[in-house]
């Protein structure tokens, strides 16, 4: 259970940072990509939700900030899909979609770098 959550880790911040692609190229190249933006917006949703199960399961593993910033990194990627979502109707929404979207992918790399250091682990194999 702890490797599939450290390998949903890694997608999961691999997927934010291509959200950020994805916004790049249908602000500047091809409109019709909000529509991958979108389904990836979803898909990171229900993906975050998982995590957190997953991190609940294996929780007495983990040191405890890593159910904590797991938590954190679904609300905001929740608070995130919302915003986008939100932002069809107002630019103002969406000015704070980008620095939301910035500090979503901050937490999902420092999760995925504790989740994958030996350290972030409880040694489970003293008796």
């Amino acid at each position: 259970m702890i490797g599939l959550y450290r390998w949903l880790a890694l997608l999961i911040m691999v997927l934010i940072f291509a959200q950020a692609a994805l916004a790049g190229r249908f602000l500047f190249v091809d409109h019709d990509a909000v529509d991958i933006h979108q389904a990836v917006a979803n898909g990171l949703s229900v993906l975050v939700i998982v995590h957190v199960a997953l991190a609940l399961i294996t929780r007495t593993k983990w040191s405890r900030r890593v159910p904590v910033l797991t938590a954190l990194l679904a609300i905001l990627v929740i608070i995130q899909t919302g915003l986008g979502y939100a932002g069809r109707e107002s630019a103002d929404v969406l000015a704070i979609h980008v620095p939301v979207g910035v500090l979503t992918f901050g937490v999902a790399s420092l999760l995925t770098a504790i989740a994958f250091s030996e350290e972030s682990t409880i040694q489970h194999t003293e008796k």
